[in-house]
């Protein structure tokens, strides 16, 4: 789970808005220790005028990413046959981009 969720701050990064550095603030220590929270920031209390892109894609990034994260729990509670493979990747993928997203943001609103 630890792979899929540094996967997911690194393509937060590399594919992304998010940036290591904001207004020469090195942001990348806190992605890794502090994204579960910003998963948190990011789908409760950040405005879509935050979101990058259009905001379908903000508001597909808010339906589905609660969704996978919610299907990887159950893969790993309920022994699910097809989704043992996938469950790390369901979990921790979507922790990581958007608390990375949630992290970045938040730092760019406390400007």
């Amino acid at each position: 789970m630890l792979g899929a969720y540094l996967l997911g701050i690194v393509s937060a990064v590399a594919f992304g808005p998010a940036e290591v550095v904001l207004v020469g603030s090195p942001l990348w220590m806190a992605y890794p220790f502090v994204a579960p929270m910003g998963f948190v920031f990011f789908l409760t209390l950040l405005p879509v005028e935050y979101g990058f892109g259009s905001p379908a894609a903000h508001w597909a990034i808010r339906a589905v990413c609660p969704l996978l994260v919610i299907l990887g729990a159950v893969a790993h509670l309920v022994e699910l046959p097809r989704l043992r493979p996938l469950r790390a990747l369901l979990l921790g993928f979507p922790l990581g981009f958007v608390g990375t997203l949630g992290i970045y943001f938040g730092a760019a609103m406390s400007i």
